[in-house]
């Protein structure tokens, strides 16, 4: 990556904001109650674009690619378009609270949840990180559970309680990298600040977990 790029990313890694969790840890929910606030909400995959389409009918089986690294350009072709959408959204922003982009869902998704770990790194490598991670934090059959009771008549892809066990494992270790390794590329590169909530808690408890950590990275990085 080349210093101009390094630069561009970083212009708008301060602003981003994930939210990510295994399927099932309410993570949409919390999404729904900041945009109330009048917070930027944003999210992964887009379903309203055409890309993003194409994602759910392979999500919830109504198609199969016939190679598992199809679903895996189609993420990171619609999480190129999200990012563009955070630039533009952060441009035409000015003061910090209002810049901010706070993502369901980014690419460390992407990396946890891929059938093919190479052509996914390798397509997010390039992508900003972002400057406030938080994780909401469940135990998979919980999570399992909690599915089970929506009414969306059948389960994603992705929704079985060994897929999640993975899947968190993974987040685990993006959480231990990122606390352990927080510089790289020759120290032009900063990785997130983690904050871990209890995703088993009542909604209002997560929330006010939630908007305190937002605003205390508001006041202390922006």
């Amino acid at each position: 990556m080349t210093k101009t790029r390094i630069q561009e990313c970083d212009s708008i890694s301060k602003y981003i904001v994930c939210i990510e969790g295994i399927d099932g840890c309410g993570k949409d929910t919390q999404l729904k109650l900041l945009a109330d606030k009048g917070y930027y909400v944003t999210g992964e995959p887009d379903y309203s674009s055409p890309i993003g389409n194409l994602l759910h009918d392979i999500l919830s089986k109504k198609i199969a690619p016939r190679s598992k690294s199809t679903i895996e350009y189609l993420f990171a072709a619609d999480r190129t378009e999200h990012i563009e959408a955070m630039k533009e959204h952060v441009k035409s922003n000015s003061d910090p609270k209002s810049k901010l982009c706070i993502t369901g869902r980014y690419k460390y998704s992407g990396l946890v949840y891929t059938e093919v770990p190479k052509i996914t790194y390798y397509l997010n490598s390039d992508m900003p990180e972002a400057g406030l991670f938080i994780f909401l934090e469940i135990d998979p059959e919980k999570a399992i559970s909690r599915i089970a009771k929506r009414d969306f008549g059948s389960r994603e892809l992705y929704e079985n309680v060994e897929k999640l066990t993975t899947v968190n494992d993974e987040f685990s270790k993006i959480i231990r990298r990122f606390k352990t390794e927080t510089e790289a590329i020759n120290g032009d590169k900063i990785f997130p600040e983690v904050v871990i909530i209890n995703a088993e808690l009542s909604q209002e408890e997560i929330h006010n977990q939630i908007i305190h950590t937002i605003e205390d990275y508001i006041a202390s990085k922006l």
